[in-house]
């Protein structure tokens, strides 16, 4: 079963990039260039993630109950794939640690957009989170 389903990179438009831009307001251009720039890196490491995960874990087999599998390894197994392990968390390891923070920005940068949106009447509409 896959770590993630398949997502597609985020590629703005011309247009709206124009829009974005003739809010008149840089600082938030640039958060939402950020944000698009960070999603499209966090992609790109699931991806990577998933097909390294993939082949190491096609390499064993699993008892499994439900989606829930368990594989039992000799030390020698161990050893061998301890590696390709070590770099499955060199990979994941960073994502963790920085997701709060890239998700409370996310949330201020949506929010900042809707707002001058509103205020620029593009929107009488509420976003939830």
């Amino acid at each position: 079963m896959p770590v993630a389903t398949d997502f597609e990179f985020i590629k703005f438009t011309f247009d709206e990039l124009a829009l974005v831009r003739s809010l008149n307001d840089n600082d938030l251009f640039h958060l939402i260039i950020q944000l698009d720039h960070k999603y499209n890196d966090l992609i790109r490491l699931f991806s990577l993630y998933r097909t390294k995960r993939t082949a190491l874990t096609d390499q064993m087999s699993a008892e499994m109950e439900g989606n829930i599998g368990t594989s039992i390894l000799s030390t020698d197994e161990v050893n061998q794939f301890k590696p390709r392990m070590v770099e499955l968390n060199s990979i994941i390891s960073p994502v963790r640690k920085h997701l709060k923070k890239d998700l409370k920005e996310s949330r201020f940068t949506l929010e900042s957009l809707h707002e001058t949106l509103k205020k620029s009447k593009l929107t009488d509409g509420n976003i939830m989170f």
